[in-house]
């Protein structure tokens, strides 16, 4: 610290005895700088402000608009809805109906068809009783006296019978023509090897089988030429004519 002191002291003097003798010029190998001023910082221009956009007014009429056709949408759609449903509901009826209908109309049908049959099963017992009971007057008439034989009920007097006979063989009638008055019996014998039936061509009435050796008799009450057939062999015909 001493030694510094020292030499600022005699560095002073020096300065302060030669000071006027003494000339500072510029070394002319060092040529004199001047200093330049420092550059202007360059303005930074402010930032634009952002625009902020208006917020646009939206028109509440188109979707009040849109809002009324959606509902009405929504109540198009629930009537068609119910009407579909209603329409169902119709449909089952209508199948239901159609049914019940059939059903019904089956059941009618059956129950005619059941007395159709009931009506001609009672038809032909009738028949068969009736053929039944003319052949068993037959036999008995054919097996009493002349002077006895009546057609009436049992127990109920009646008129005289009259009766004639003709055989039925396999081959024909004997005889094919008979003339008879009104309220004569014809006794149809079958004198074949095999049952035969007669009737009468126009269908109004028929035998039942008649066994060889028996006989089946039918009595002609109204005026007129009838044909008589054996059902089982066609070309087996007679004709009656009753006067």
């Amino acid at each position: 610290m001493k030694n510094q002191a020292v030499l600022a002291a005699a560095a002073a003097f020096l300065l302060a005895g030669c000071g006027s003798s003494l000339s500072l010029s510029p070394s002319p190998s060092r040529p004199a700088v001047t200093p330049t001023a420092p550059p202007k910082p360059t303005a930074i221009p402010a930032a634009p402000k952002p625009t902020i956009a208006a917020t646009p007014t939206i028109d509440q009429a188109p979707l009040a608009t849109e809002t009324a056709q959606a509902d009405e949408l929504a109540a198009v759609q629930a009537t068609a809805a119910v009407v579909q449903q209603t329409a169902t509901a119709a449909q089952g009826s209508l199948t239901g109906l159609q049914t019940a209908v059939a059903n019904v109309t089956a059941a009618a049908r059956a129950s005619e068809v059941a007395n159709q049959t009931a009506t001609a099963a009672a038809a032909t017992a009738a028949a068969q009783q009736t053929a039944t009971a003319e052949v068993a007057a037959t036999q008995t008439a054919a097996a009493a006296p002349a002077a006895s034989r009546t057609a009436g009920p049992s127990g109920v007097p009646s008129p005289a019978l009259a009766l004639v006979t003709a055989t039925l063989s396999d081959s024909a009638f004997e005889p094919d023509s008979l003339n008879v008055s009104r309220g004569t019996m014809v006794l149809f014998r079958n004198t074949g090897s095999s049952a035969h039936t007669v009737a009468a061509a126009d269908g109004s009435w028929n035998s039942p089988s008649i066994p060889p050796g028996q006989g089946f008799g039918r009595t002609f009450d109204a005026a007129g030429t009838y044909k008589v057939v054996c059902p089982d062999e066609p070309s087996l015909t007679a004709m009656v004519t009753v006067s």
